[in-house]
């Protein structure tokens, strides 16, 4: 279905049908101004082949801001000035579609226009033109038709604009996995903010120990000429800022804060020379641990800065924060580790072999905690400063005394277990465990022991590397993984991981619920290769995605579950590395409700816009044609006239025939039960069963009961009884002679089921979306509105209506909600 609306796609139904009724309302103007005015649809219409003259109903004159004079004959007038834009464009006159379809003899279908008023005022709809040809086949006018979208085109851009931003904090999130160093990481931080809120430039600041502002990142463009003016800025990367100004504002109140005038901003303290110009700015804090750390700022959004800007800026800044964080506890992490491996793989080259006076200047003058002690006993013999300086104790107190006198091991179960490495392989390596200082502190150590000969007794000499800052980093990086991964398994988003191969490495959990598998059953596997994407396999997309290292963002699907159902997501995926593999992070967006809803919503719109617009007609009509069948029989009664008594029936048949499809139109109009009483379903259906097999039996077909016990229901019984003719009369002309219809009943947990199914040849898939569209029908004199008024119907009493078929036939199901108060079952 086009973006355009319900009405538009009513037209392609309706063209012939309006031309005609369009040709009658010219010649009889005040028939015209009722029937026009009570169509819900914008029309506007003209037979000025200048086009200065056009009338709009009173749909139209509401969307178009003006005021409708009383006659359908004078051209409504505004004093706003209205443009028009197509794409962007503002439309000559020559180019909007009343003139194109009188002008140049085109059909305009579904274009979506923008309308701009000059007091600022902005509308879009879905507009469509053609001709008006009279009986002889001249074109005599042009018609408008146009529906208003402009609130479903302000929620789409709402929901367009949540995915964005859910989007930007997923890129954080990855590049904080793939970049190297925090400036590349915040460089992205400020680009991802920049393109989200439409910014010309920015920065991200953060306050240093002094109190003054130091910019991380900054924007390129526009800063070429500008060196601040400021100690120590070092060109365009501001350091050492003091915090006044508007920025100064939001990093001392903590709070976000946007201006589309910042020159007259209270706390404005100007700009300085070659700065780009400031037009608008938005600044939002960044926060960590409930203390402003610093800060993002941005400027010059075209148009100005909102309040929704605001909340974008904001969900960044709490994603910022974690990624940044995150990303300096790894370097500190990975720089600490590098120095602790350099220096325990100096202090092992070297040379034993050195003189005994160059090995205590080595020893002594190491960095590293270095200690010998008898094996025989475990007493310290010496001991360099370094270890002094890490246990807390004097010299005094250490010599001739054994770690197990100094109280030094924490665990005993750590030092059984060292000395028997020691002693099994005469030496140990990068061994980490818990030390007790002299005051009662708790600290790491990474130790490196060996056996050595010194003054002639055998002897351990240990070398011990502080690593308590190092672990103390690593519990804070354990605990971001954690945060990570938990935010991973929480998103509503289907998230896993895989190799370039294809085998899962990790799933989260809202994947795991909806394919209906466990985790077991994916990682390691080739599941999503095989299964996921059904008989197909994976898209063409992702294979050269995949191929070519790219990453694709919201690529629309189809994916099945481990029960075979159909689904629909929007796929996207990023390569990342873990653990020096790449691979490939796949999100999928679960769109299948979203995408049955929004059919949903324009059927039951088109229900209602085409019942209205019946209801209207059908009032103008039907007197008149009670009248004309008054009169028919009346003249039919006259003895001179008797012997055109067949024809006169004819008439009044015909005239019974479009006064019942006029009824039908009525129902589609109502949109509330009226009459509606507790009945029992079963027996509506038992009082029609005789109607039914009459229908049946002279063609040769039966039919078939099931009924089961059943909850009573509040239903309006005429309504009922219209929906179940329609359908077993559908079902009973898809039949051949001798084919069974079947008539069910049964209770479906909260539901109450009825189900009419026929032995047909079923229906063509390309006609099952367009089933209960008004109008639409395969029959040859079929009018489109059976099935258009047994939906409305279902509608009525919060039922829906499901379709199954095949080639053996089709099931019409319909679900009702039973009452809460309705428990009893009665009437088998």
């Amino acid at each position: 279905m086009s973006k355009g609306g319900v009405f538009l796609n009513n037209v392609t139904y309706l063209r012939s049908e309006l031309n005609n009724i369009f040709i009658t309302l010219c010649r009889n103007p005040e028939l015209a101004l009722g029937i026009f005015d009570s169509i819900p649809a914008g029309i506007s219409i003209t037979t000025d082949k200048t086009c200065q003259e056009i009338r709009h109903n009173k749909k139209a004159a509401e969307f178009l801001r003006i005021q409708l004079w009383e006659s359908l004959s004078h051209t409504a007038s505004t004093d706003l000035c209205l443009k028009m834009y197509f794409r962007g464009k503002e439309m000559s006159p020559e180019e909007m579609p009343i003139q194109r379809a009188l002008w140049r003899g085109e059909e305009v279908n579904d274009l979506e226009i923008e309308f701009v008023w000059d007091d600022g005022v902005h509308k879009t709809a879905i507009v469509s033109s053609s001709q008006l040809i009279d009986d002889n086949g001249s074109v005599f006018g042009a018609v408008a038709y146009f529906t208003d979208i402009t609130e479903q085109k302000l929620t789409k851009e709402k929901l367009s604009h949540t995915y964005k931003v859910v989007e930007g904090i997923n890129r954080l999130l990855l590049h904080s996995l793939t970049c190297e160093t925090e400036e590349e990481l915040d460089q992205i931080c400020l680009n991802v903010s920049q393109e989200l809120t439409e910014s010309q430039y920015g920065f991200i600041g953060e306050i240093n120990s002094a109190g003054y502002l130091d910019n991380n990142a900054i924007g390129h463009s526009g800063w070429t000429d500008c060196r601040m003016q400021v100690p120590s800025s070092g060109g365009r990367m501001l350091r050492r800022a003091i915090l006044h100004g508007i920025y100064g504002r939001v990093l001392l109140d903590g709070k976000s804060l946007f201006t589309n005038n910042p020159a007259f901003h209270p706390d404005s303290i100007g700009i300085p020379k070659g700065h780009p110009p400031l037009k608008a700015f938005l600044g939002t804090p960044l926060i960590h641990n409930g203390k402003t750390i610093g800060m993002i700022g941005l400027a010059n959004r075209e148009g100005g800065y909102r309040e929704e800007d605001v909340e974008t800026l904001e969900a960044l800044a709490n994603a910022i924060v974690q990624v940044i964080t995150r990303k300096r506890a790894e370097i500190e992490l990975q720089e600490s580790e590098k120095r602790y491996r350099l220096l325990a793989k100096k202090l092992q080259e070297v040379d034993l072999r050195l003189s005994e006076d160059r090995f205590h200047k080595v020893f002594n003058s190491s960095s590293t905690a270095n200690s010998i002690t008898r094996l025989e006993d475990g007493r310290y013999i010496d001991v360099n400063q370094s270890f002094l300086d890490l246990t807390g104790y004097e010299r005094e107190e250490v010599i001739g005394h054994s770690a197990v006198d100094l109280k030094l091991w924490v665990n005993p179960k750590e030092r059984e277990d060292f000395f028997n490495m020691l002693y099994k392989k005469r030496f140990a390596k990068s061994v980490e465990f818990k030390y007790r200082k002299k005051g009662g502190a708790i600290g790491y150590v990474l130790a490196f022991v060996d056996l050595i000969i010194f003054g002639g007794e055998r002897c351990v000499i240990t070398s011990m590397i502080n690593i308590t800052k190092r672990k103390k980093m690593e519990e804070k990086l354990r605990l971001s993984e954690e945060r990570f991964f938990k935010a991973f398994n929480s998103s509503p988003i289907m998230m896993s991981i895989r190799t370039l191969d294809g085998k899962c490495t990790d799933i989260n959990n809202t994947y795991l619920a909806n394919i209906g598998c466990s985790r077991e059953e994916l990682i390691g596997t080739l599941y999503e290769e095989l299964h996921f994407y059904g008989s197909y396999g994976p898209p063409p997309e992702l294979k050269k995605a995949i191929i070519e290292k790219k990453p694709i963002k919201n690529l629309e699907i189809e994916y099945y579950t481990k029960s075979g159902k159909q689904r629909t997501g929007l796929l996207s995926a990023e390569f990342i590395e873990l653990n020096g593999e790449q691979c490939v992070l796949k999100s999928v967006n679960d769109i299948t409700e979203l995408r049955k809803f929004e059919k949903e919503i324009a059927r039951l719109d088109r229900l209602k816009l085409v019942g209205e617009m019946a209801g209207g007609i059908a009032h103008e009509i039907r007197n008149p044609m009670t009248t004309v069948r008054g009169y028919l029989q009346y003249l039919g009664g006259k003895k001179e006239l008797h012997k055109y008594a067949d024809r006169f029936q004819i008439m009044i048949s015909e005239l019974d025939r479009a006064n019942s499809i006029i009824t039908e139109y009525l129902t589609l109009a109502r949109s509330k039960m009226s009459d509606a009483k507790t009945k029992n379903l079963n027996v509506i259906i038992k009082s029609l069963v005789f109607l039914i097999e009459t229908d049946a039996i002279k063609d040769d077909k039966y039919v078939n009961l099931e009924l089961k016990d059943v909850p009573n229901l509040l239903l309006e019984e005429n309504d009922i009884k219209q929906l179940i003719l329609n359908l077993t009369r559908n079902g009973l002309e898809a039949m051949d002679p001798g084919g069974y219809l079947t008539i069910k009943t049964f209770s479906n947990g909260e539901e109450v089921i009825l189900a009419v199914n026929d032995q047909g040849k079923g229906i063509p898939p390309e006609h099952l979306d367009k089933m209960g569209i008004p109008f639409f029908t395969t029959k040859d004199c079929g009018t489109g509105l059976g099935l258009a008024v047994c939906y409305k119907i279902a509608a009525r009493h919060n039922a829906t209506i499901d379709i199954q078929t095949s080639p053996a036939g089709t099931t019409f199901f319909i679900n009702f909600k039973v009452p809460e108060t309705e428990n009893a079952v009665v009437n088998r």
